[in-house]
């Protein structure tokens, strides 16, 4: 078996002088990447929370003003506000009994 040419082995060297090359630039485009998907996960990450809090807030601002109604008719008309009582109390026990969880219960009944 004859030895390699020298334009062979020259061919060889270049060649993997350029595979470490695109190794390397690979590593980098991996590594931007990935560090472009970290930032791009805790943006959203943050911007679904302040969206959370946000709808939690609101959610809560309509049980508030709900139970300011029902206080008004309460003072306009016991009856009416005896009844909205009992309703509320019949509502948390039936949440009770399908397994809500409590806090979200006590947020339904303006107690937080």
């Amino acid at each position: 078996m004859n030895p390699p040419s020298p334009n062979l082995l020259h061919l060889l060297d270049g060649l993997q002088q350029q595979l470490s090359q695109l190794q390397q630039d690979l590593d980098h485009v991996n590594g931007v990447t990935s560090q472009q998907v970290q930032t791009l996960t805790s943006t959203f990450r943050k911007a679904f929370e302040a969206e959370r809090r946000k709808a939690q807030e609101f959610e809560h601002g309509i049980y508030e003003v709900l139970l300011r109604i029902a206080t008004a008719l309460h003072f306009r008309d016991h009856r009416s506000g005896d009844h909205l009582t009992r309703m509320s109390q019949y509502a948390m026990l039936l949440a009770l009994e399908l397994g809500l969880p409590e806090a979200q219960i006590q947020l339904g009944m303006g107690k937080n």
